[in-house]
């Protein structure tokens, strides 16, 4: 009897392991799955990653990082546009207001807030700068368009 309750007992810790082992087994297959952007939250978490990386390449001056980040079509353009502004003044802050997901999460319409060191004046000068970003498989989210607009003077 006490054999058979042993053995029940073992094969029930056996079953639990394998159980638990095989969560630990999937886990990055999951991750996997989240990282590729091939579902509507692994999007979403993505843009937040690409977000942070392209306003930390902004906030050091490094233009060529950040433009990694620009989509092709939209390069040219937008390489200017950072240019022009890194030679006014730079970036010594920067905070994500909002950030609006197309209904299938492939696009989404970001509001930056970013104050900026103008170099001719020596003041800071707040704008908010609005963000379209694009998601493809292949290269994941690039900015397609940028537009800032000055909010007042600090």
């Amino acid at each position: 009897m006490r054999r058979e309750v042993s053995q029940r007992l073992l094969l029930v810790g056996l079953v639990s392991l394998a159980l638990a082992m095989s969560g630990c087994i999937l886990t990055p297959a999951i991750d996997g799955i989240q990282r590729s952007g091939v579902t509507e939250s692994g999007r979403r978490g993505i843009l937040q990653e690409s977000l942070r990386d392209f306003h930390s390449n902004l906030f050091w001056g490094r233009l060529n990082e950040a433009v990694a980040q620009v989509d092709d079509e939209n390069r040219i353009v937008l390489q200017e546009k950072l240019l022009s502004t890194k030679k006014l003044g730079r970036v010594v802050d920067s905070e994500v207001q909002f950030v609006k997901f197309s209904e299938d999460a492939y696009e989404a319409d970001v509001e930056v807030s970013t104050r900026f060191h103008i170099f001719s004046t020596n003041t800071i000068e707040s704008r908010n700068q609005r963000e379209r970003w694009r998601f493809s498989l292949g290269s994941g989210w690039k900015v397609i368009e940028l537009e800032s607009v000055p909010t007042e003077n600090v």
